[in-house]
């Protein structure tokens, strides 16, 4: 009697089970198998692909072996956060799960080319996203020319100097860049924190342009213009045309018909933007924002570096400075005079509202 008791239980236990598994398979809808990925015909798609599949809220369901050798994985399932961790940028890989399209980016070490694709399953729909490592030789019309794009980087290198100075180097960079990506006028905006606004400090273009905006403000906003835009959001636009209802409109209009620019990071450190524009419409496809994305770590850097050598140039100068006040002692009668230059440069030096030497009086202690 116990033992029937015991296995009916024990059915139950089972049945239930069985129940509770096929609900939560029911609830993740139609999860492709390699099989049926192979059978699903995609126009780029072929065996030395990565393919990811994600439901419409980004869970992934389906990650094909290229990918997880790709990602490193040992028999782990990646989310898509961990692989979007692993993009740079990381908009641009995201961006692929929010609608059909392409992008080119880095993932890890290797540079790939990237379409999605949404597929129709059942009550849901899928997307698909196929990523190809990118070749130096590849024709791909849409493809990011990586030997273009390593010839800019080592040109940067090469001709970029951090002596050279600030508006040497914004200048430089921008003349190296738009030999790659032909285009009407280039600018560098830098990013100030305590006005929020981006300065055009590096500028290739029409005059008139500068003197233009000058009258308008002299930079951007946040969210103000082109430039503001990328500064708010960090992202990276590409605008084909400005007559385009729903396209970013510059602050200046009726200047240049056509857009492209990224941000300039360095990890999370927001350093400014980097644009191009023309005055043809059209000019500019995802080929020349993947190049800008793909020079612009090294556009940060050089100025970055450029930032930073200036620093402590400026600082050996003030300490040259104070050395030679101090030599003034072994002379000036009025040893107060020496005294007040001295606190007056290091409180200029060191931005302070007060600043003083004290001297220790054996006598009194003091």
């Amino acid at each position: 009697m116990g033992l029937g008791l015991l296995l009916f239980i024990g059915g139950l236990v089972i049945i239930a089970g069985l129940f509770v598994w096929s609900r939560q398979r029911q609830a993740l809808g139609f999860i492709p198998t390699a099989d049926q990925m192979s059978s699903i015909d995609f126009p780029v798609a072929n065996g030395d692909d990565a393919v990811l599949v994600s439901r419409e809220h980004g869970q992934l369901v389906f990650v094909n072996e290229n990918a997880r050798k790709w990602l490193n994985m040992n028999g782990g399932d990646p989310s898509l956060e961990y692989i979007a961790a692993m993009a740079q940028p990381k908009d641009s890989f995201l961006e692929l799960f929010a609608g059909q399209g392409q992008a080119s980016f880095q993932l890890g070490n290797r540079w790939v080319e990237a379409s999605s694709h949404n597929i129709p399953t059942g009550s849901e729909t899928r997307t698909v996203v196929v990523m190809r490592e990118i070749a130096g030789n590849t024709n791909h019309p849409g493809s990011l020319d990586l030997t273009l794009a390593m010839n800019v980087i080592n040109e940067i290198g090469e001709t970029i100097n951090a002596s050279m100075g600030l508006q040497q180097v914004y200048q430089a960079l921008l003349t190296i860049v738009m030999k790659a990506i032909p285009a009407s006028a280039g600018e560098i905006c830098i990013w100030d924190a305590n006005t929020k606004h981006v300065s055009p400090l590096g500028w290739v273009g029409e005059s008139t342009y500068v003197i233009n905006l000058q009258e308008a403000g002299g930079d951007y906003k946040l969210g103000e213009g082109i430039s503001g835009w990328i500064a708010q959001h960090r992202k990276a636009a590409l605008i084909a045309n400005v007559t385009d209802v729903t396209a970013i409109q510059p602050k200046l209009p009726n200047f240049y018909k056509s857009y492209v620019g990224v941000p300039l990071l360095l990890g999370d450190r927001f350093i400014g933007t980097l644009e191009l524009a023309n005055k043809q419409a059209n000019t500019f496809s995802q080929p020349q924002l993947a190049m800008l994305q793909a020079v612009s770590k090294q556009v940060a850097i050089s100025i970055y570096n450029t930032e930073l050598y200036g620093e402590q140039a400026q600082r050996i100068n003030d300490m040259a400075t104070i050395g030679a006040l101090t030599n003034l002692d072994e002379t000036s009668a009025d040893s107060r005079t020496t005294y007040l230059a001295l606190n007056s440069r290091i409180a200029k030096i060191l931005d302070a509202g007060v600043a003083g030497v004290l001297i220790y009086d054996e006598n009194r202690r003091a």
